[in-house]
């Protein structure tokens, strides 16, 4: 990287992998995949408790098949009692989760249970449901898993384990008992206190597998945690792009203090950033995946917006038909102070399939930033409609993406399939940066060198936004050159061991980089030969926006050669 003309050009790298074909001396490459990624049978139902408890309930202690003694709680952040409980929840570090509280006054053998929602029969006798658990403490009693049919209700325990099992969240898997009819069913978990207030159990991420083909009662709410837009996918029809977001935006007197679902600078949110070089009238558009025909008594929608500054431009929603035709059906203009606040709009069962398109307008000058977060779906919703997309992109279980995000070291489906071990063959193996530069290496010779960090770097903006591009988070980690102090033009340089020569065609490079600022310098991307001679694959110069973006550098060389970043 070289460095621009001031403080505002800090470069960002992140998630490089390489294509088998390019392998590394004394690395053996894995045989390249024969056949298409595996696609779910049907999307997994996740719950994650971010948004709200969703349909689960807490059983009434009258209920005379499941009564109970208290109920779960719905937490975030640490329990009340210290020695027990999580520091945090397992979706993101800054989600909620679930958990019963074992202080006064719980007594010895009390019984709490959360119940899911009523399930149709799976669609095949493979279907399990996986969860994530906390059990720390001096005094654990015992969780148990239970699924049941019908009524009067025939209870069947699946899973269950008892006394701590240390500071950390673990996962579990539960095949559910096959079925022998159609009776619909249900999940609970059950929480049997121990002896005292060092008793806390929790659990997050509960998720019925692509085999069940659980028929969703309406779809997930969107907070924009943890990286997952939702099937929400950046339209390429507008001027310019919503950002992804954590925090303040980057102009004065104008974007809100922090995201509304957590309320703080950890949560994220959807932005347009109105500053040069937009101009009045650009429009940047956010689209959802293909929902299904709504309940007749339409689907209704809320969401919550932010427009503070001076000059704030539109905030439009439409939805659009299978014909690409939009019908606008919530609009706001102009400054609505430094507040989050609800919309609420209801789509007619008329519509028939739908996507809804948010559309940002630019206002009149840089006070104009417009966000959005929490977008909720209420009774009458359907649920998303398998997509079709083209041979140049992937199929997630409600939307497309490239195929250059496959195997990218971050998450682009809500299924996780993107990245699936059984598809994802690097040579010798992809860098995240979580360990530090594994096998890249600062060089001497240079005037900087890349430094590694989590979160937002020291100066104002510049540098990637929401954390790193893995985790999409404050807690991840990746490599960046800080522009403050040095002299224009300095340089950092980072390179990796020798590859072989490409064994043929398709050997390339992926990464992500992020170049926000005014004051940018360039980075590229480099080939070093024995020779020393440098051949380059690829470079940027200048501000590139908000936002990771992805760059892919083609290897066409004949010879042994060191990747290098520069």
């Amino acid at each position: 990287s070289d460095r621009g003309a001031s403080f505002t050009g800090d470069i960002a790298i992140d998630d490089i992998t390489v294509s088998w074909t390019c392998c590394t001396q004394g690395f053996v490459p894995p045989p390249a995949p024969t056949t298409p990624p595996p696609q779910s049978l049907c999307p997994p139902v996740t719950t994650t408790f971010d948004a709200s408890i969703q349909n689960w309930l807490n059983v009434a202690s009258l209920d005379p098949q499941f009564g109970d003694d208290f109920d779960w709680t719905r937490q975030r952040g640490t329990t009340s009692s210290g020695g027990t409980g999580p520091t945090s929840d397992h979706t993101s570090g800054t989600g909620y989760y679930m958990y019963t509280e074992s202080s006064v006054p719980r007594i010895t053998g009390e019984i709490a249970r959360l119940m899911s929602p009523v399930y149709p029969k799976a669609s095949t006798p493979l279907c399990s449901v996986s969860f994530w658990y906390h059990m720390l403490g001096g005094t654990i009693g015992t969780l148990s898993l239970y699924q049941t049919t019908g009524y009067p209700a025939v209870k069947t325990k699946l899973w269950t384990l008892s006394g701590t099992q240390g500071n950390i969240w673990k996962k579990a898997t539960v095949n559910l008992k096959p079925f022998s009819n159609d009776k619909n069913f249900r999940i609970y978990f059950e929480a049997t206190m121990g002896t005292s207030f060092t008793g806390d159990i929790a659990i997050d991420d509960v998720t019925f597998g692509s085999d069940c083909c659980i028929v969703c009662q309406r779809p997930d709410n969107v907070t924009f945690e943890g990286g997952n837009l939702g099937g929400i996918m950046k339209s390429p029809t507008g001027n310019f792009n919503w950002t992804y977001w954590t925090g303040t935006t980057s102009s004065f007197n104008t974007g809100p203090a922090g995201d509304h679902t957590f309320g703080n600078t950890s949560g994220h949110y959807m932005y347009i950033e109105t500053s040069a070089p937009r101009v009045t009238g650009d429009t940047a558009t956010l689209v959802t995946g293909l929902y299904d025909t709504p309940a007749s008594t339409g689907c209704p929608v809320s969401f919550w917006y932010h427009m503070f500054g001076a000059n704030i431009g539109a905030l439009n929603v439409s939805t659009m038909d299978s014909k690409g035709a939009l019908t606008q059906v919530w609009r706001l203009t102009g400054n609505q102070n430094n507040t989050w606040k609800q919309a609420n709009f209801r789509v007619p069962a008329s519509a028939g399939q739908f996507k809804l398109v948010f559309s940002g307008v630019r206002g009149s000058s840089f006070a104009g930033d417009i966000s959005i977060d929490d977008i909720e779906f209420g009774n009458g919703c359907s649920c998303y409609v398998r997509p079709t997309c083209l041979s140049s992109q992937y199929t997630c279980p409600s939307y497309c993406i490239s195929n250059n995000a496959i195997c990218d070291l971050h998450t682009d489906c809500s299924d996780a399939s993107d990245e699936d071990p059984k598809i994802c063959s690097f040579c010798p193996h992809g860098i995240n940066f979580e360990n530090g530069l594994d096998y890249m290496a600062q060089m001497a010779n240079d005037t900087l060198d890349f430094q590694r960090r989590s979160g937002g770097t020291p100066s104002g903006g510049t540098g990637p936004p929401g954390g790193d591009h893995t985790y999409a988070d404050n807690i991840g980690s990746y490599y960046y050159l800080e522009a403050s102090g040095p002299a224009t033009g300095a340089t950092a340089v980072m390179r990796s061991p020798f590859f072989d020569k490409p064994k043929g065609l398709g050997c390339q490079v992926r990464f992500a980089y992020s170049m926000l600022g005014v004051a940018m310098g360039s980075l590229f991307v480099n080939a070093v030969l024995d020779s020393g001679r440098t051949v380059q694959l690829w470079n940027r110069t200048g501000n590139q926006g908000a936002g990771w973006l992805s760059g892919v550098a083609p290897v066409t060389l004949t010879t042994r050669f060191r990747l290098e970043f520069r």
